[in-house]
């Protein structure tokens, strides 16, 4: 179940979801730090994307229609999933066409070419000899900003 959860919601950023486009398809990044990015997408939805250090959940909002933060699968909350960076408190990593990563908050976000994806995705305590799942995501996608 650890392995679905990190891979359905690797796909839930940076692909599409039940509510928007994913970074892929980032016309524009307006805000962007390790815990949280903010972008408009291809349909010009406003949306954020964070990490709520309170239960280690990916939630999201959408500026224009949603009434408040969301997880972004509450199936997955009820089953104790949870995300972290594989260095602590950073889920999002930036990084210029030189492949240079960008210091965290990024200033001039027009310079993001690539958002690199290094997860652990765990339940329980994480230990699988304790009956916990732990599985690590690594990703990234290329990003095309037009504005």
């Amino acid at each position: 179940e650890t392995v679905y959860a990190a891979n359905i919601l690797a796909d839930y950023v940076t692909e599409k979801n039940p509510y928007c486009w994913g970074l892929r398809y980032a016309k524009t990044i307006t805000m962007a730090t390790s815990t949280e990015i903010r972008y408009k997408d291809t349909d010009n939805k406003e949306i954020l994307f964070w990490l709520y250090p309170v239960n280690n959940q990916i939630y999201y909002y959408i500026y224009e229609s949603s009434p408040s933060w969301k997880p972004l699968d509450e199936y997955f909350v009820k089953k104790g999933i949870r995300v972290d960076g594989s260095v602590p408190n950073k889920i999002f990593k930036y990084i210029d066409a030189n492949g240079n990563e960008l210091p965290s908050p990024v200033l001039a976000r027009n310079l993001i070419k690539q958002i690199e994806l290094n997860w652990l995705v765990y339940s329980g305590d994480g230990n699988p000899q304790n009956g916990s799942g732990r599985v690590t995501v690594n990703t990234a996608v290329e990003i095309n900003q037009v504005e």
